[in-house]
């Protein structure tokens, strides 16, 4: 399985379990994020969800594999991705997130529907989209800018270069950063902290949080999936991916 998920009490344990890929970011890993999350919504004995992964990275970003054969051609709106961005983006419970290595693309997007993350001093994060052809996705585009400033997201989603986990802290895309060995302990101190506290509560909370934005957002989100869905045709994401398996730098001076 893509996911592994556990009940701890009042906590909704969701792990990406794809270490040997790195928790490359697929269809079938998103159907099952989107699945769980749906789940830990609807059960009235989860107040909070705690969200990790196995092995080095966080995730690697998306499944190239995958990007060789669009995995949007049978339309956005029926997309595992499209699907598993809303549930993140109404998840009605707090999303206690620990990012242990690299998180690119997805990886980084992701996070920015999470309410806390922690990140541990090995932590990296990449928004790849120039360099692979795409665009942002995820609601990044929306809520990237509000994290952490429109000058720096500029900056970080045309560059495609990589973030430190000490710059991540000091703009506000991560909310703490810890030592490697202290990451599962304290994003675990968190969500108990949490589970502890009135669901109604926090649920009241996040909804007021959520609802000064949630329509733009939405939009936010179908204009990125559109946006995507073109450019997963076009010329320039075949020759990030060809470049990728070919181990060798793209070459889009002859593309659009």
């Amino acid at each position: 399985m893509p996911i592994a998920v556990e009940r701890r009490g009042r906590i909704a344990s969701i792990t990406f379990n794809r270490p040997e890929t790195g928790n490359l970011m697929n269809a079938t890993l998103f159907a099952a994020l989107r699945d769980a999350l749906r789940e830990a919504a609807s059960d009235d004995a989860v107040r909070v969800v705690r969200l990790g992964s196995t092995g080095d990275a966080f995730t690697r970003g998306g499944d190239l594999h995958e990007f060789m054969h669009n995995p949007l051609k049978d339309g956005w709106e029926r997309s595992a991705l499209y699907d598993c961005t809303l549930e993140l983006a109404r998840f009605p419970k707090p999303i206690v997130a620990a990012v242990q290595g690299p998180a690119i693309g997805g990886g980084s997007t992701l996070i920015l529907n999470c309410d806390i993350v922690v990140a541990s001093d090995r932590a990296g994060f990449v928004f790849p989209f120039s360099s692979l052809g795409i665009c942002p996705e995820i609601g990044s585009s929306y809520l990237l800018p509000l994290a952490v400033g429109e000058r720096r997201a500029r900056d970080w989603m045309l560059t495609s270069r990589r973030i430190s986990a000490e710059e991540a802290r000091d703009a506000g895309l991560i909310t703490e950063l810890v030592p490697h060995e202290q990451l599962n302990a304290r994003a675990d101190a968190i969500a108990e902290q949490l589970a502890g506290y009135s669901g109604a509560a926090m649920g009241a909370t996040k909804k007021l949080l959520q609802e000064v934005h949630l329509a733009a957002l939405e939009a936010a989100i179908q204009a990125e999936m559109r946006a995507l869905s073109a450019l997963m045709e076009g010329p320039a994401v075949k020759e990030a991916v060809g470049a990728f398996f070919d181990k060798r730098k793209p070459d889009f001076s002859t593309v659009a």
